[in-house]
C-alpha cells in the first residue's frame, strides 16, 4: 500500500469483511494440518511435530527449536593464514607468546571440517535431535570441566594448558 486513497481490489475488500476464524474453530485446525503436511513435505521429514505455530511473530521466536553445534580446534586453512600480532609490544607478551606456542602445536592434530559436517548433518536428519552437538575432543572436556568444576579449578587448567 502506498500514501494517498487507493482503489482495493473487491476481493480484498470482501476478505478483510470476512469473520475471523479463531484458533480452535475446527475449519481453523483443518488448515493447520493441511499446512503441518505441506511443511513436512517441504523440509523432507515425516516428524508429526513439524508444525505451524499459531502465535504473534513473538510466539514463533519463543517456539523455534534449535541445535548448537560446538566446534573445538579445527584444522582449517584459516589456521595458517592467522595473524598473531606483535606480543613484544604487549605488557602480556611471555603469556601471548606461550600460549600461541601451545595453539601452533594443537591446530595440526585438531580434527578436519568433515568432522563438524558429519554433525551437522546428524543434527539434522536425527529423528530426536540434541540440544548441544561437541565436535572435536576439546569441545567435549572444556565444557565438562567447567560445568563439574569449581571456577577457580577451571580456570586453572585453563592456564595450565596454555601455559600462562
Amino acid at each position: 500500500m502506498g500514501p494517498g486513497p487507493i482503489t482495493a481490489d473487491p476481493r480484498v475488500l470482501r476478505a478483510m469483511s470476512a469473520q475471523l476464524l479463531g484458533q480452535f474453530d475446527p475449519q481453523f485446525r483443518t488448515y493447520m494440518a493441511e499446512t503441518m503436511e505441506l511443511y513436512r513435505q517441504v523440509f523432507e521429514t515425516r516428524n508429526r511435530w513439524t508444525m505451524l505455530v499459531d502465535s504473534t511473530a513473538r510466539g514463533g521466536i519463543e517456539s523455534v527449536m534449535v541445535s548448537l553445534i560446538e566446534p573445538g580446534d579445527i584444522r582449517t586453512e584459516f589456521n595458517e593464514r592467522t595473524e598473531w600480532g606483535e606480543s613484544s609490544r604487549s605488557p602480556y607478551g611471555e603469556r601471548l607468546e606461550r600460549a600461541e606456542q601451545v595453539i601452533r602445536e594443537s591446530l595440526p592434530k585438531a580434527p578436519e571440517p568433515k568432522i563438524v559436517a558429519r554433525t551437522i548433518e546428524r543434527a539434522l536428519t536425527s529423528r530426536r535431535p540434541r540440544v548441544r552437538y561437541t565436535v572435536g575432543p576439546d569441545s567435549f572436556l572444556v565444557p565438562l570441566g567447567r560445568r563439574l568444576l569449581p571456577d577457580r579449578w577451571a580456570l586453572r587448567l585453563i592456564r595450565n594448558h596454555f601455559r600462562v
